[in-house]
């Protein structure tokens, strides 16, 4: 929880106040100071701190007076924890000197450039970051299947990034000291909602149960916390968590007549996996000729090179599976090149 306040002027008065009650040097106080406020040292205290260079910013925090219950209280407890661990005081006397001085009042917070709504929400949240954890959950859930899918996938990138909207507007940064890094819905992560390696062609009825459920669930949970005062955020949300129940319910109609056949993958395919993993333990292979496997038409030379360490394994191995698999695709890739190269060649010049 980081405090972006309008000057080191406030944390400095803290600072002396906190030097006076625990008999400590202002140094002392200052650093004590800032790391109630959220920093590391009071030397991060005034670099951020330090309006009007760095204070225009969304987060720059509102005082105590104008913030919600919910707020007041994550600052109180954050406030205590810090001083019990910076000051080693017992809880009870920590408690009650973060009520004499309250760290996080008493100063003024001036408009930023262009605000478009300045008044602090004062309504605690309805749905809590464990709520917004289980949504998130469930939204990865559909993912492993649906993440490919032309039509689910973008709705349920819309569905987490509006629900991410959502949790920051119930959260907000300037009263809780939070940033884009503390929710569940990061869209940089690697791993949430990331282009899926492959995914199923079509869905099996389990499957779809499976997602049905947990998109269901998503909803519900939304619609009973009862947000009434983000009403296009909660209606953008839900719409997008519909419409991507109705595209897996199509997809499952269209899957019906495929069930209890083999997998069929959209991406790579797990033997192209199996084919990568047997060249790297028998010969080795570059970078360069990695991603010749993967696509055999970006670079002949490299495409050439994996096929004749392919023509040096023994017998037994060119003859498995995978690796006769690897050989098909990578001379389909040789003869696209040359097909596309007579093409070229076949055309008139431009006059």
């Amino acid at each position: 929880m980081q405090i972006i306040l309008p000057s080191p002027e406030h944390a400095r008065h803290i600072g002396k106040r906190l030097a006076k009650e625990l008999h400590l040097s202002l140094t002392q106080g200052y650093a004590i100071a800032a790391q109630l406020l959220g920093y590391r040292t009071w030397d991060e205290l005034v670099r951020v701190c330090n309006w009007p260079a760095n204070y225009f910013d969304t987060r720059a925090a509102w005082p105590d007076g104008q913030c919600m219950a919910a707020a007041i209280h994550a600052r109180r407890t954050y406030q205590v924890r810090a001083l019990m661990t910076a000051a080693d005081l017992a809880q009870d006397r920590a408690q009650a000197m973060v009520d004499k001085i309250k760290p996080t009042a008493g100063f003024t917070r001036p408009a930023l450039p262009d605000e478009i709504d300045p008044a602090p929400r004062t309504s605690n949240p309805r749905l809590s970051h464990q709520d917004h954890a289980w949504m998130s959950t469930q939204l990865h859930v559909v993912w492993q299947s649906a993440g490919r899918h032309p039509q689910a996938a973008p709705q349920l990138r819309r569905a987490a990034a509006t629900l991410e909207c959502l949790q920051l507007a119930e959260w907000p940064s300037n009263q809780f000291g939070t940033s884009l890094r503390d929710t569940c819905y990061v869209g940089t992560s690697p791993t949430y909602l990331a282009r899926l390696h492959r995914a199923p062609r079509w869905i099996s009825q389990q499957a779809f149960d499976c997602c049905d459920a947990a998109l269901a669930g998503v909803e519900a949970r939304i619609v009973d916390a009862g947000v009434e005062d983000l009403p296009e955020l909660v209606r953008t949300t839900c719409d997008a968590v519909r419409q991507a129940r109705t595209s897996l319910s199509a997809w499952r109609n269209a899957s019906a007549p495929h069930d209890g056949q083999p997998v069929a993958w959209t991406g790579v395919m797990p033997i192209e996996d199996e084919a990568l993993a047997a060249l790297e333990g028998s010969c080795g292979l570059s970078d360069g000729e990695r991603f010749a496997i993967r696509h055999p038409v970006y670079d002949e030379e490299c495409t050439r090179a994996v096929l004749a360490k392919i023509g040096g394994l023994p017998v037994d191995q060119r003859r498995s599976p995978a690796i006769k698999f690897a050989s098909r695709k990578l001379r389909g890739g040789i003869l696209a090149l040359h097909n596309a190269s007579l093409l070229r060649q076949a055309q008139p010049e431009a006059t």
